[in-house]
């Protein structure tokens, strides 16, 4: 199952917003991937949304935190989000979360971040076979 959960806001896991709805689909998932809008119009400092994100999920459930997770910086295909995402993302990645540069709209890195989705799954249902 693959779910877009938007709306995950500060104080979500506390029911602000429609946050306690949307995280409880969350429990659902295998797999974490949290979407960056590297767009230069949000005006959002993108290291700061993604400690919001993580917070959020993590107040809400210890359990998630350990699940495999991933992060994209999408709209790369802008020459400003390209440079937004490469402001930030030698820091994700040194916070242990393996990261990609993408863009929806040209599926540029789309590939990339399937093929890593697809082999966490590969390699857990390898585990349970075991």
């Amino acid at each position: 199952m693959i779910a877009d959960i938007p709306g995950i806001i500060e104080g979500a896991h506390e029911g602000v917003g429609l946050g306690l709805r949307f995280l409880k689909h969350i429990e659902r998932t295998r797999v974490l991937a949290y979407v960056l809008d590297c767009s230069p119009d949000t005006g959002r400092d993108l290291l700061n949304e993604f400690d919001v994100l993580r917070n959020e999920l993590a107040s809400y459930s210890d359990d998630l935190t350990k699940r495999p997770q991933f992060v994209i910086l999408n709209k790369c295909d802008l020459t400003e989000g390209r440079e937004r995402a490469e402001q930030v993302i030698e820091k994700i990645k040194a916070s242990g979360y393996a990261c990609f540069t993408a863009s929806t709209f040209t599926g540029e890195g789309l590939t990339a971040v399937l093929d890593a989705i697809v082999k966490v799954l590969n390699d857990e249902q390898s585990q349970a076979d075991a």
